[in-house]
């Protein structure tokens, strides 16, 4: 066999095998991550079966747009721009939409709000995330439902929403906590 040849396909075995490493590491860590007294909001029912895989503290912004409504002006929010942090305080995921998320290993996750609670007029407070669109593999493809609990901040901001403001953008700093949940297997 030609020696290029060769050394290609060791570099490309090698890489492969790293790949594999940090892919096992990533998801070794969120295994270690695994709650063991999870206490999610009693309002939130999940199917029979499903149980917390993981969890993960999020610190990031929601975004609120000033956008006009049949009565005037209000602020809504438009989307969310989170860290997921490990067990470990390391990037996990970020949270790059309000039902949106992208782990470090590629894996993706896309769900619909299906119920929230204890959202003060203006915020968005613990919500259930119904799984609508996730990756084949990675850490995100067996997750079912994602409930986000114990949020601070988010909330509408205070200023004026008003004609001279439609259309502007206020980053709201929050934090979180994220559960994902998965069906039994």
């Amino acid at each position: 066999m030609h020696p290029i040849v060769v050394r290609d396909r060791l570099v490309f075995g090698g890489l492969g095998f790293i790949f594999s490493l940090v892919l096992f590491a990533l998801l070794a860590t969120a295994a270690d991550a695994a709650p063991t007294d999870i206490n999610i909001p009693a309002e939130f029912s999940l199917p029979v079966g499903h149980h917390a895989l993981f969890s993960a503290p999020a610190n990031g912004d929601e975004v609120f747009q000033c956008v006009a409504t049949g009565s005037g002006y209000a602020w809504q929010l438009h989307g969310a721009d989170a860290k997921l942090l490990d067990g470990d305080g390391h990037l996990f995921a970020t949270q790059t939409d309000i039902g949106s998320w992208l782990a470090v290993d590629g894996s993706q996750l896309s769900g619909n709000v299906t119920q929230t609670i204890g959202a003060p007029a203006g915020a968005f407070g613990a919500a259930l995330y119904q799984v609508t669109i996730k990756s084949p593999g990675g850490v995100f493809s067996q997750i079912t439902e994602v409930v986000r609990d114990d949020v601070s901040g988010g909330q509408a901001p205070a200023q004026a929403c008003d004609q001279s403001t439609a259309r502007r953008s206020v980053r709201v700093p929050f934090k979180a906590e994220y559960i994902f949940f998965s069906a039994e297997s």
